[in-house]
């Protein structure tokens, strides 16, 4: 299916001319007159890609993005003012509004076709991701939230339906296995709402443009006391090595332990009994470092490019549970607070994760 192209110009000549330019591109190319003709019919031609001028009657180019960017089904479409407004008040407005691009007329053809490909291959990019985070909550989420679902009735329904059959160990044992399984789903909630929240809060500050500046204190007590059940659990104790600085750091308590369970979380489950867990936190060069690294099944470069919600690298090999979430809400909240993630890891060999967060002045 053709790409398509919306272009908005009051200018008739030009607005045939750059019809006919895209159409010689294969691109489909739909025209409007003006900012408000072209909004009335912008759920009909769902465009991919919107070329304005700024000076039109009826509705401006400045006024139609800001209707754009009201619509949440508008909102992402790249747009490109094509202006002959080459004063320092249109570039500058129009930046500070987060157009894509500002080309002047007259312009390059070769330089409008060139600015037209790059943000087009950015929105198919973007489309991608968005196709596979739907694929994998559509192959993902109902067997995740079904598994533990389904011990809890079946486990259930035995002790209801044959009582007097089981022994008071045996109803013992059902009950450990229906609380187990509680635990994992209630785990998994909650994991959707850490995310929610995230998104939440980061789509607050995008549009009111102001920072949340909440703060905690990081001790080693505080980092121990997140992760004592599943070291207990899993037996791990032993295995794990932390060195923490105290300090009062630029996030809240609980976003704080959401990050440092996650991250603990997947070392445990992906590393091997008797292999080292290392936590370091410490202040350096004005921001606060934490450092985790295990020597478990690692991630490839490719991996690590596509950490996205619900990705589970490898399921089949390794058969984890869980629903992908805890790097993209880890990586969500980082950015959040103004910090900085990175991942640095070797296939079958160790993950390093770096975590930089502002410290409280």
């Amino acid at each position: 299916m053709l790409e398509t192209i919306l272009v908005v110009e009051d200018d008739k000549n030009l607005r045939l001319n750059l019809k006919e330019i895209f159409e010689e591109e294969k691109y489909h190319c739909v025209v409007a007159e003006n900012g408000w003709e072209a909004l009335a019919n912008i759920h009909l031609i769902s465009p991919d890609l919107i070329i304005s001028d700024i000076n039109m009657p009826e509705m401006d180019g400045f006024k139609f993005y800001t209707e754009l960017k009201n619509s949440s089904a508008t909102q992402l479409i790249p747009f490109i003012f094509l202006s002959a407004n080459n004063d320092y008040y249109s570039r500058r407005s129009a930046m500070n509004m987060g157009v894509d691009d500002f080309i002047l007329k007259p312009f390059s053809v070769d330089d409008l076709l060139s600015s037209v490909k790059t943000r087009l291959e950015k929105k198919r990019l973007h489309d991608y991701r968005i196709e596979s985070i739907k694929t994998n909550i559509i192959k993902n989420v109902p067997h995740e939230m079904r598994t533990p679902l389904v011990s809890i009735l079946g486990f259930t329904d035995l002790i209801l339906e044959d009582e007097e059959t089981f022994s008071k160990e045996e109803v013992k044992d059902l009950l450990k296995c229906i609380k187990s399984s509680g635990l994992r789903l209630k785990e998994r909630i909650e994991k959707f709402v850490r995310l929610a929240e995230v998104k939440t809060i980061t789509n607050f500050m995008c549009t009111q443009k102001e920072e949340l500046k909440p703060h905690c204190y990081i001790t080693k007590s505080f980092v121990i006391r997140i992760i004592d059940q599943k070291l207990q659990y899993f037996d791990r104790y032993s295995d794990f090595v932390c060195s923490v600085e105290e300090a009062k750091i630029c996030i809240s308590e609980d976003h704080l332990t959401t990050i440092l369970f996650e991250l603990l979380d997947n070392s445990i489950k992906f590393s091997s009994p008797g292999t080292k867990i290392e936590l370091n936190a410490f202040i350096s060069q004005d921001v606060y470092r934490i450092e985790i690294h295990d020597n478990g099944r690692g991630f490839s470069e490719k991996e690590i490019q596509e950490i996205a919600v619900f990705n589970q690298f490898e399921k089949d090999k390794y058969q984890q549970v869980g629903l992908g979430l805890g790097l993209p809400i880890t990586k969500n909240i980082i950015e959040l607070v103004g910090g900085a993630f990175t991942i640095n890891s070797e296939k079958n060999s160790f993950t390093s994760i770096e975590l930089k967060i502002p410290i409280q002045n």
